[in-house]
């Protein structure tokens, strides 16, 4: 049976823009896990609408005026506070590659619908739905403000707060006529997007080494610039002179050529290398709080087991609970 699967991350201020690019395709040509030639079957989602994905939405833009309005905190936000939070809701490729268009949109309207009536749609910064990766999914972005107005996503999503977020998700989708149940598949996409992260850096790091391997040589000629022989000579009324032969003057020529040639190339990767400095150290941000993100849900999921085990002890330790849970188990191996 194929399950819903709602993951959430928690994003600090710098991880805005990386996630905006992400979410936008702005850097389409660099991403590995994206196939573009499905990317205009992306879309955004709204209150009213499907809308096509608008690359000039600035995420902190929003998240700032989200913040203007609501935010009803004494002191000014942490600087290392987590300002946004990011659900990616999906499901099984077996249930995507069973639907149609029309029930694959319905899925993910439905999420958002139940979504922003749990949060509130005052809060949220961006819906994006990706048709273009392995699964699709919806990239469910929002502030983390609590009824009174504090910045807390702690509160928010505490274990017993994700736990009741899973539930009444899976009652809503459930209303709407998908057969599905919930899901145990939580760190592996976790451990999959990391992954794909670093991939995804691999492959720019290689890219930059290879770019300033092409531009070695330039380095050796300038230099041996310093190998040309020259004479100085003085001529009257003209000051001192340098005379090269024919050969060395060439030589010299050929290498200011050379130069000039290249200059624009070298100044372009000097401003490419900046740029892929920046993006490397937002995905290493990136990844530090997925990795935090695994901890935290390996420790709520070994909590769950151990109070799985604890009600499962109480059950058997009375007969009528016992004889009930053996009918409800035996039930639904029947249906199977």
């Amino acid at each position: 049976m194929a399950s819903l699967i709602c993951l959430n991350n928690k994003n600090k201020f710098c991880d805005l823009l990386p996630i905006q690019a992400h979410n936008q395709r702005e850097n389409l040509s660099d991403d590995l896990i994206v196939d573009p030639s499905r990317s205009n079957l992306n879309y955004r989602l709204s209150t009213e609408e499907i809308i096509p994905i608008d690359p000039t939405l600035e995420y902190e833009y929003e998240y700032n005026k989200i913040i203007k309005k609501f935010y009803k905190g004494q002191r000014a936000v942490r600087k290392d506070a987590t300002v946004m939070c990011s659900l990616r809701v999906t499901s099984n490729k077996s249930f995507f590659e069973a639907q149609d268009a029309t029930q694959i949109q319905k899925f993910f309207r439905c999420n958002y619908n139940f979504l922003i009536s749990y949060f509130g749609a005052e809060k949220v910064i961006d819906a994006v739905v990706h048709m273009d990766e392995r699964i699709p999914h919806m990239h469910f972005c929002f502030v983390p403000l609590t009824k009174d107005g504090r910045l807390c996503a702690k509160t928010i999503f505490d274990r017993k707060g994700l736990t009741l977020l899973h539930a009444r998700a899976l009652a809503s989708i459930r209303e709407n006529g998908f057969n599905i149940t919930k899901s145990d598949e939580v760190l592996k996409p976790l451990k999959m997007a990391e992954d794909l992260k670093r991939s995804i850096l691999t492959k720019e790091v290689q890219k930059l080494e290879n770019k300033l391997n092409e531009y070695k040589d330039i380095d050796i000629k300038v230099k041996s610039i310093d190998d040309i022989p020259f004479r100085r000579s003085k001529i009257p009324f003209r000051g001192e002179s340098v005379i090269l032969t024919d050969e060395n003057f060439s030589q010299m020529r050929n290498i200011a050529r050379f130069g000039m040639t290249f200059k624009n190339d070298f100044d372009k990767l000097t401003k490419e290398n900046e740029h892929l400095r920046k993006r490397y150290d937002d995905h290493v941000l990136l990844i530090n709080n997925l990795r935090e993100q695994i901890k935290e849900l390996t420790k709520n999921r070994d909590e769950l087991l151990l109070e799985g085990m604890e009600m499962l002890s109480t059950i058997k330790s009375n007969q009528s609970l016992s004889e009930l849970y053996e009918h409800v188990k035996n039930s639904k191996k029947q249906k199977t």
